[in-house]
């Protein structure tokens, strides 16, 4: 008795690739570039973000071996809501300083003064 290995079907994957499922004009402005401060701000975001998760899945779950699973939740979630907020705002801000011309461009490096202190005399070495 030889038992067939059965084959396994790729299943397609065009369901996933169809596009996104939230329609065009809803969908936010993409912005290719962002300034530094928008960078770290959704970076910090992020990161809030998981730790929220993270807080939720051990409070749902009664697995925390930590008393203070609320109180961390509930400031988690104020600094997500605040990092928003800046990230929104910084956002806001590029977008202005590109229209009024005074954005400084992501792909240039920052230009040190040779002079820390102008008007002090005093040079770096």
């Amino acid at each position: 008795m030889t038992a067939e290995t059965p084959t396994i079907e790729p299943i397609p994957l065009a369901h996933m690739t169809s596009g996104s499922i939230i329609p065009r004009e809803r969908q936010r402005e993409f912005v290719a570039e962002m300034d530094t401060k928008g960078e770290i701000f959704r970076s910090e975001y992020r990161r809030v973000k998981l730790l929220i998760e993270m807080l939720e899945f051990r409070a749902e779950k009664n697995r925390s071996i930590y008393r203070d699973v609320p109180a961390r939740l509930r400031e988690a979630r104020q600094k997500k809501r605040t990092m928003k907020r800046m990230m929104i705002e910084a956002l806001r801000k590029h977008i202005e300083d590109v229209r009024t011309g005074k954005a400084i461009s992501v792909d240039k490096e920052p230009v040190m003064p040779t002079d820390p202190a102008p008007g002090t005399g005093q040079t770096r070495e």
